[in-house]
């Protein structure tokens, strides 16, 4: 299937699927490190691979610091320098993209069907914009950063240094979202506990809402990966089925 290109304000979202012009259909944005990566490179597209064969959009752009010519290895480090000088390049970029699924809706490119899938950083990046943009309405998180305070590049960092806020402070965003996260047992980048403790604060706030099977799961497998970090392919796999289930295929919708 053919890559396809398209421009919205500064931002270069590449995406898999049939043209816009064919009007609103299930559609995904992923989020790794970059487009390019996402859509088209081992091990990044593995849930990209299952959803091609669906009438449906697969959308993906550049984090910020991430792209041709810049190493995704010490893009965070990046991220920490603009932070120390009071630069919110995460704002930024995540108010661009509400504003173009704002865009897409207008344009009558998307619906209701609308999910965000996110690897490690790009998780963190994907339930923000859950939370910024009610669009959203399904969220897959493998391997998912929770807090950046927390995240090696940023703990020497002022304390009193204004940062996005941890995954944790978002709960107010699910169940409206259905989210599910898929973590190692032992990741120590991102922190397991972490991620559960995120996903806990969620059910509790369900529970006050009077909301008793709130559509928030979790999948933990045994870590593989360098400091526990990687994703195996069938967890890949079961994200991408969890989605396309959410978005009404595989169920006889």
């Amino acid at each position: 299937m053919k890559l396809k290109n398209l421009t919205f304000e500064d931002l270069n979202i590449s995406y898999f699927g049939p043209d816009l012009f064919w009007g609103p259909l299930p559609t995904v944005i992923y989020f790794t490190i970059d487009a390019h990566s996402s859509l088209l490179v081992d091990p990044f597209n593995q849930p990209v691979k299952n959803m091609m064969n669906h009438s449906m959009r697969v959308m993906s752009v550049d984090l910020p610091e991430h792209g041709p010519d810049l190493d995704p290895h010490s893009a965070l480090s990046r991220w920490a320098d603009h932070f120390a000088k009071g630069h919110d390049i995460l704002d930024i970029f995540l108010q661009k993209m509400a504003r173009f699924l704002d865009h897409l809706h207008q344009e009558n490119v998307i619906d209701h069907r609308l999910g965000v899938m996110g690897l490690s950083r790009g998780a963190f990046i994907a339930a923000h914009l859950a939370h910024l943009s009610k669009r959203v309405k399904h969220l897959v998180g493998f391997a998912p950063l929770t807090d950046l305070k927390k995240a090696k590049e940023f703990i020497d960092l002022p304390e009193a240094l204004h940062l996005p806020k941890p995954l944790s402070f978002l709960k107010d965003t699910f169940p409206e979202c259905s989210l599910k996260f898929y973590i190692g047992n032992q990741d120590t980048r991102v922190s397991t506990h972490r991620a559960l403790e995120t996903l806990l604060i969620y059910c509790d706030e369900a529970l006050e809402k009077n909301i008793r099977t709130p559509a928030i799961e979790s999948v933990i497998y045994p870590s593989v990966g360098h400091m526990g970090h990687g994703t195996p392919p069938h967890i890949f796999e079961d994200g991408s089925l969890y989605m396309l289930k959410k978005l009404g295929f595989l169920n006889g919708l």
